[in-house]
């Protein structure tokens, strides 16, 4: 395989990604990057296209300084030199040269890139890379949704999570059959790691080795700072285990179990993850069904503003909130209890 046929790991937040971002990068052909954010941040924030030399400079002076760029641990004068080479790049000649070079320095000849949220773009990254292979995580709601509620940077209220989701299947359903896109499910990667790696191996064309169980080729200096990232890349570097499989039973509620099953109930049923309950009752479904359509005319406000105010208009970079997020997993558990 060459750099033509990338790697991409999407899926929801919490899946599961990571985990399986340290197994592959552990791999000798292989080296999965960093979250870039690149197809659902930067692209919309500068446009989704390049026009111009100068298009090109307000793109790169904005994402040499980001987080993003700094984690893949490349140099920004080699790497503009290296895009403007040949002219003007476009957004495609940029992502695979930074994560082809990144792959390089790491001795690796195949890249990849992990990030959740580009599961909603798999039409570009397969018109981008027609020979690309997606590995899309899929884990329990229930679990998706008690993880999300206790990081700093995600919403607090359940059925939004439970809502993107229902999404994520959808967008799943729409792609499963194809076969450059391989369906993990994080309770296999967990229960069984040595045979769900092998089949991903065999997915990928690549030998299995054993050092991806261990991921002991994935440098302890990778893992992030201190503060949440630093804690969760920590975690995803122990020992595989099940012990994260059922901790939602002790961290939702009977209402928060029953309103993820009602709102996820299909996709739950086509990917096996039996249901506890049958769902929210009429008072607090009406509850919460005011909370959705007051969530959907916020989104659309926001979707309004953005247009109105034209290029570059799409919130924060990812990860900015991080370091002001303090004491608010705890706030938000007091508030949703």
């Amino acid at each position: 395989m060459t750099d033509e046929s990338p790697i991409f790991i999407v899926g929801m937040p919490r899946s599961g990604t990571t985990l399986l971002r340290t197994a592959l990068t552990s791999h000798s052909a292989i080296r999965i990057g960093p979250e870039t954010h690149f197809l659902n941040y930067w692209l919309p924030r500068h446009g989704g296209r390049i026009d111009s030399r100068q298009d090109f400079e307000r793109f790169w002076s904005a994402f040499r300084d980001s987080r993003q760029f700094d984690e893949l641990g490349l140099d920004a004068r080699s790497m503009h030199r290296l895009l403007t080479a040949g002219g003007t790049p476009e957004f495609r000649t940029v992502l695979q040269s930074l994560l082809s070079e990144h792959a390089r320095r790491h001795g690796k000849r195949r890249w990849g890139e992990k990030t959740p949220a580009h599961h909603e773009h798999m039409d570009t990254l397969f018109d981008w890379f027609p020979n690309a292979r997606v590995l899309y995580l899929v884990r329990d709601p229930r679990a998706v949704t008690a993880s999300l509620m206790d990081v700093p940077w995600a919403e607090s209220r359940v059925e939004v999570h439970a809502g993107r989701w229902r999404e994520s299947i959808r967008i799943l359903q729409r792609w499963e059959a194809d076969p450059r896109v391989c369906v993990v499910y994080y309770e296999a990667l967990v229960t069984d790691a040595e045979a769900t790696l092998h089949t991903i191996c065999d997915f990928l064309d690549e030998p299995f080795e054993a050092a991806m169980l261990s991921r002991r080729h994935f440098a302890l200096n990778e893992i992030g700072p201190d503060g949440w990232r630093g804690r969760h890349h920590r975690r995803a570097m122990g020992p595989i285990s099940t012990a994260s499989l059922t901790k939602w039973r002790g961290r939702l509620s009977h209402l928060q179990v029953a309103t993820v099953e009602y709102l996820t109930r299909r996709g739950m049923r086509r990917h096996g993850y039996p249901m506890l309950t049958s769902g929210p009752g009429a008072v607090a479904w009406s509850a919460l069904m005011i909370h959705r359509v007051a969530d959907r005319i916020s989104r659309e406000v926001n979707r309004v503003r953005r247009g109105r105010a034209g290029r570059g208009a799409v919130g924060p970079a990812p990860g900015e909130a991080d370091s002001a997020a303090n004491g608010a997993v705890e706030e938000r558990r007091r508030r949703v209890s």
